[in-house]
């Protein structure tokens, strides 16, 4: 995660359940934040460029004040009064049998097509092909059916709205996201934790580069290529940002409390184990989507 400790970068994805395992840490100097703005903002890196150093204070002190402040303005993250509330109704619904759930994902063609994509997927695969809907949420189990649900949901919030730089990193903002959250779940397995909280963690810590791109799109001056030091300023206040934005909503307990870490001062990096996992998940996603080679 931006702006805190060195982490084990994962490999790519092994057929079969296996998934993703995590390897060799790449070396403590490799630096991401940089890299991945200009990848999401598609403008070539420039390690030593960056606004003007008013715009640069002025971008800066407009974040330092929206973390600072209330509740976020409405329109720095697209739809959130509309589908958080829809993602917790479907997501505490944990008494329904195969055929509700089935009779209820049918209702909905967009998150139909997703769970049927995702079962016949080579990590759901089988010998005997999907048929219908209560077959796919059979493969899939609760949790799997959690992330397709999720997924469906949010998209939305990464929709890119009028503005410049929001608009640019909009389509790969949500590609990295669900990176992040397929390394995301398969990190917090290994630790012994719930799958969909690593995923879900993971599909919405861009939320924080959402609302901070947008917020900077309204600065005057704070335009690409953004230097390895303006970038790294940036990617500590698009976690604070995330945890801002995503905290109010309460959506589980642990993403709850990794938001409140997140928004404490303090004077050391987050420890909660959410939190490690998040940070391991952010740097593989962003060392996956770039090409970077394996160390």
């Amino acid at each position: 995660m931006a702006g805190w400790l060195t982490f084990k970068r994962a490999a790519p994805r092994p057929s079969g359940r296996g998934a993703v395992a995590p390897v060799a840490p790449p070396p403590a100097t490799l630096q991401t934040t940089a890299p991945l703005l200009a990848w999401l903002l598609d403008h070539a890196a420039d390690a030593n460029a960056a606004p003007s150093r008013i715009a640069e204070a002025n971008a800066i002190g407009h974040l330092d004040t929206l973390i600072g402040g209330g509740e976020l303005p409405p329109g720095l993250l697209s739809r959130a009064p509309a589908v958080i509330p829809q993602l917790l109704r479907l997501l505490r619904q944990d008494d329904a049998s195969v055929s509700a759930m089935a009779q209820r994902v049918s209702a909905d063609p967009v998150l139909t097509a997703e769970v049927l994509r995702r079962s016949s997927s080579a990590f759901y695969r089988t010998q005997t092909p999907v048929t219908d809907i209560e077959h796919a949420i059979a493969m899939l189990g609760r949790n799997g059916l959690q992330m397709a649900i999720a997924s469906v949901v949010l998209k939305p919030l990464f929709d890119a709205p009028s503005g410049s730089l929001s608009r640019r990193a909009a389509p790969r903002l949500w590609d990295h996201s669900t990176a992040k959250a397929r390394h995301g779940a398969v990190l917090v397995i290994a630790q012994g934790l719930d799958g969909f909280e690593g995923y879900l963690a993971g599909l919405l810590h861009n939320t924080g580069w959402t609302v901070l791109l947008r917020a900077l799109d309204g600065c005057e001056g704070a335009a690409p290529p953004f230097g390895e030091a303006f970038a790294a300023r940036l990617g500590r206040r698009a976690d604070r940002l995330f945890a801002k934005a995503v905290g109010v909503w309460r959506i589980t307990p642990p993403l709850t409390a990794l938001c409140d870490e997140l928004l404490r001062p303090r004077t050391e990096a987050p420890a909660s184990p959410l939190a490690g996992v998040l940070r391991q998940a952010d740097r593989a996603a962003t060392l996956e989507l770039l090409g970077a080679p394996a160390r």
